[in-house]
């Protein structure tokens, strides 16, 4: 049961990291859009939705893939 769960907690780490990377290359491409072609999104409050959603991937994915004492989860959280 144990080799299972941190099996899962493997998995969902590196899908949350594959989510921050393919977002942050997102945001690049808009950027290089954005200098080169002037596109711009739809609405501006999606930039940060997509950045938040950069950090908080990056978050679970550094929770569940690193092991981390107690002290740095209570670190980490309170940052």
């Amino acid at each position: 049961m144990k080799q299972t769960n941190n099996r899962r907690k493997k998995i969902s780490g590196w899908l949350f990291f594959i989510i921050a990377i393919m977002l942050f290359c997102i945001q690049m491409g808009y950027f290089f859009l954005h200098s080169r072609y002037n596109v711009e999104y739809a609405d501006n409050r999606i930039f940060f939705v997509i950045n938040i959603i950069v950090f908080v991937s990056m978050f679970f994915s550094i929770i569940l893939l690193l092991t981390l004492t107690k002290k740095w989860k209570m670190i980490i959280g309170v940052f």
